[in-house]
């Protein structure tokens, strides 16, 4: 799973061999005990352990406190359990080269415009800010909806052809 506003610079196939189950902090690896990334969750068919939180998920009843502990990073970390000793955590900056707290580097760098490459990164996060049009770049705006279409599908599909 990856958010529709991550863009992939590189084939993430490396971070994904041997793995079952791979995730990442956007704050780095000293914040796992407290919450886990959503944006990029990488798992294998049937595990049992993505099987239990997406079960922790149906029960979430939502429009009340705190979102983010009611589906967010938060509850994620909370419904992986001491499981989270089975997943690989990826180097942050590999997925998230600028930080939630950073993203007005993205406007600065033109990352809205142009795919913008931070050395090492298979991905960036570009945290699309609230209400704002993606500004397609161009012959873009097809492939772009496109991936989010996929995106949907391979949802989807996963839930489906997993549980």
């Amino acid at each position: 799973y990856v958010d529709t506003d991550l863009e992939c610079l590189q084939n993430i196939e490396p971070l994904l061999d041997g793995a079952s189950l791979v995730g990442c902090h956007e704050d780095g690896i000293d914040r796992i005990s407290f919450s886990l990334s959503t944006g990029f969750i990488a798992v294998s068919r049937q595990h049992p352990t993505m099987k239990r939180v997406l079960e922790a998920y149906t029960k979430v009843v939502l429009n009340t406190a705190d979102i983010n502990l009611k589906t967010g990073p938060k509850f994620f970390r909370i419904a992986l359990g001491k499981d989270i000793a089975l997943m690989r955590i990826i180097p942050a900056r590999w997925i998230y080269p600028v930080r939630y707290s950073e993203r007005t580097a993205l406007a600065e760098l033109k990352c809205y415009e142009q795919t913008c490459h931070f050395f090492g990164a298979y991905a960036v996060h570009l945290f699309r800010p609230e209400g704002a049009m993606w500004t397609p770049i161009e012959n873009q705006e097809k492939k772009s909806c496109d991936r989010r279409i996929l995106h949907l599908r391979s949802v989807i599909e996963f839930v489906n052809d997993t549980y």
